[in-house]
């Protein structure tokens, strides 16, 4: 019979490349290796070798388990799991809100110009902003949000927005400063990014609001 422990190394997080392998075998032992999905009481094949790499929105919130079925004249199988598949985290925005992107549509909302997605970050086309504001340069942002929602916007140039993407924010204070921020929207296969940290400034006057973007 086969023998050893199985073991699997590496982040159980999307984009992340799991390592399996055995300990404490025989050295001269041969098996098949096979990868399973499992999610409920479903177990799905999804790859084979020794290695995989999580890249399907489907691995997340799933379990995954690496069987090795011995072949020749050794029998049986030695499989492990591991922990449940976590969405990946993303940096936040590189590209920050520059000089003169705002500006004032009337005294209770704002314009802005939207900058294109990151692709130094390796997120797609597709991705979404959410734009947040605050009173202080550095206070926790809030997510605009429109009848309750939070809203979310495609980046300039995008797969959906192949232009300069200008959107308005609404429903603010007149004659009053507030400070803008920029963070990626959650998708199927990653997290909320954090807001962007470096202080860029440019100008919008909708009253006296001041749109701030920290990248």
């Amino acid at each position: 019979h086969i023998k050893g422990t199985a073991i699997i190394t590496g982040s159980p997080i999307y984009g992340q490349t799991l390592q399996s392998n055995i300990v404490n075998g025989n050295s001269k032992q041969t098996a098949d290796i096979v990868w399973y999905r499992i999610s409920g009481d479903t177990e799905t094949q999804i790859a084979t070798g020794a290695d995989y790499t999580i890249s399907q929105a489907k691995d997340i919130g799933a379990k995954l388990k690496v069987v090795y079925s011995g072949t020749g004249s050794y029998a049986g199988q030695i499989s492990v799991e591991t922990d449940t598949i976590k969405k990946a985290e993303v940096t936040a925005p590189l590209n920050a809100l520059s000089n003169d992107t705002s500006a004032a549509v009337s005294d209770t909302t704002i314009q802005l110009q939207l900058p294109k997605a990151d692709k130094a970050t390796g997120l797609g086309l597709t991705e979404k902003f959410i734009v947040g504001y605050s009173l202080t340069e550095g206070g926790v942002p809030i997510e605009y949000r429109e009848d309750g929602k939070v809203v979310s916007f495609y980046p300039s140039e995008s797969t959906n927005n192949p232009g300069n993407n200008t959107v308005t924010l609404k429903n603010f204070q007149r004659n009053t400063k507030y400070y803008i921020f920029l963070r990626y929207a959650e998708t199927t296969t990653h997290y909320k990014s954090d807001w962007s940290s470096i202080p860029g400034r440019s100008r919008g006057n909708a009253g006296i609001h001041r749109a701030c973007a920290r990248r």
